[in-house]
C-alpha cells in the first residue's frame, strides 16, 4: 500500500542517517586521538553523503564536520587546508563556530612565517572558544608574531602576562622574548630581570649572559659585570657570542683601570670579532702601552691614523710615546705631529 511504501522509504532514510551519523562520530573519535589523516576521510565521506541524501541532517552536525575536516587537513599539513578553513569561515560567518577556525587559519600562517596574516586572524579569535593548549599557543604565537615583525612594544605587552605562567610549556621562550622585547625598547631593568630567570635554562643559559653583560655595561655597573661574568667564562665553554662577552669584560676592566685583566680579555676577543671599531683598537693599544708592550701597542694604534677626533689625537700621543720607548725617534716625531 501507499502507507507501507512511505514507511519503507522512511525506514531506509533513517538507516542511512544512522550510518552517516556513526561515520561522523567515528571521525570525531579519530580526531581526538590525533589520527588526522583518517579523521579527514571520515568527515569527507560524511559531508559527501549529507550532500547527496534527501533527508535533512542537523545543520550543527554538518557545520562541525566541515570544521573538523578543515582542521584535520591543517593538522595533516595538507595543501588544501587554507582553502577549507577560508570556505568554512565564509559559509558560517557570524556564528560562534568561526572563532576556533580563525585561530587555526592564523596558526597556519604562523607556521609559514607569514606573521602579518597570522596576526590578522589571531586578532579575530575568541580565546574562550579554544582548548587550554590552544589558548597557550595562541597567546605565545600572537606575541611572537609581533616580535618577528619588530613590533616590540606590542610584543612586550603580550609576552608580559605569559612570564607569570611557570607551568606553561612556552614559559622559558616567553621569558626570553619578553626580555628581548624589553631590551630593544631600552627597558633594561625589566629585560635583565627576565634574563636572570633563564640562567639555569637548558635552552637559554648559553645565550642570556651576553644580554645581561650588555645591560650591565650600558648601565656602567662594571664591578657587578665583572663579578657576574668571570665565573661564567671560566665554567661555560659553550657561550653564545663568546668573543663579544670577553670584549665586554675587557671593557669593564679597562674602565676599572685594571689593565692586566683588560689585556687578557681584549687581546683574546678583538682579533676574532667580525666587526671591530676604532675604540676597540684604541683600548687594546692603550692597555698594551700601559703594560709596557710597546710594539703591540704601536700595531693597534697605527690603525687609527686615518681619522681626526679627540680619541685619535690621544692615540697619536700614546703612539709617539711608544715609538720613543723603542728608540724610534723619527716615527715618534711623526706621531706627535699628527
Amino acid at each position: 500500500t501507499f502507507a507501507t511504501g512511505i514507511i519503507s522509504v522512511l525506514g531506509q532514510a533513517n538507516l542511512a542517517q544512522t550510518k552517516s551519523s556513526k561515520s561522523f562520530q567515528e571521525g570525531v573519535e579519530l580526531f581526538e586521538k590525533k589520527k588526522y589523516n583518517l579523521a579527514y576521510q571520515y568527515f569527507d565521506q560524511y559531508i559527501a553523503k549529507a550532500e547527496e541524501e534527501e533527508f535533512a541532517k542537523p545543520s550543527s552536525e554538518i557545520a562541525k564536520a566541515v570544521y573538523y575536516k578543515a582542521v584535520s587537513a591543517k593538522m595533516n599539513n595538507s595543501s588544501i587546508a587554507e582553502k577549507l578553513l577560508m570556505d568554512f569561515i565564509e559559509e558560517y560567518a557570524g556564528t560562534a563556530g568561526v572563532y576556533p577556525a580563525f585561530y587555526h587559519l592564523g596558526d597556519l600562517y604562523f607556521q609559514k612565517n607569514n606573521y602579518k596574516d597570522a596576526i590578522k586572524y589571531y586578532a579575530l579569535t575568541e580565546a574562550e572558544s579554544l582548548t587550554k593548549e590552544e589558548k597557550e599557543e595562541l597567546a605565545f604565537n600572537y606575541a611572537f608574531s609581533h616580535f618577528s615583525l619588530k613590533n616590540f612594544r606590542e610584543a612586550y605587552n603580550k609576552f608580559a602576562p605569559l612570564t607569570n605562567h611557570t607551568d606553561s610549556k612556552n614559559y622559558n621562550d616567553a621569558v626570553y622574548y619578553s626580555g628581548l622585547s624589553a631590551y630593544y625598547l631600552e627597558k633594561y631593568d625589566d629585560a635583565i630581570k627576565q634574563f636572570y630567570k633563564l640562567e639555569n635554562s637548558t635552552k637559554y643559559k648559553n645565550v642570556v649572559p651576553y644580554y645581561i653583560a650588555s645591560i650591565l655595561s650600558l648601565k656602567k655597573q662594571y664591578p657587578e659585570m665583572i663579578a657576574y661574568l668571570e665565573p661564567i667564562i671560566e665554567s661555560n665553554k659553550n657561550l653564545r657570542y663568546g668573543n663579544e662577552i670577553k670584549k665586554l669584560l675587557g671593557n669593564a676592566y679597562f674602565e676599572q683601570k685594571n689593565f692586566t685583566s683588560a689585556e687578557k680579555y681584549l687581546s683574546q676577543s678583538i682579533p676574532s670579532l667580525n666587526k671591530v671599531n676604532q675604540e676597540d683598537y684604541y683600548q687594546l693599544g692603550y692597555v698594551y702601552y700601559k703594560n709596557g708592550q710597546y710594539k703591540k701597542a704601536i700595531e693597534q694604534l697605527k690603525k687609527l691614523t686615518t681619522l681626526d677626533n679627540e680619541m685619535v689625537q690621544s692615540a697619536m700621543y700614546i703612539l709617539g710615546q711608544c715609538y720613543t720607548k723603542i728608540d724610534d725617534k723619527a716615527s715618534a716625531k711623526a706621531a706627535f705631529q699628527q
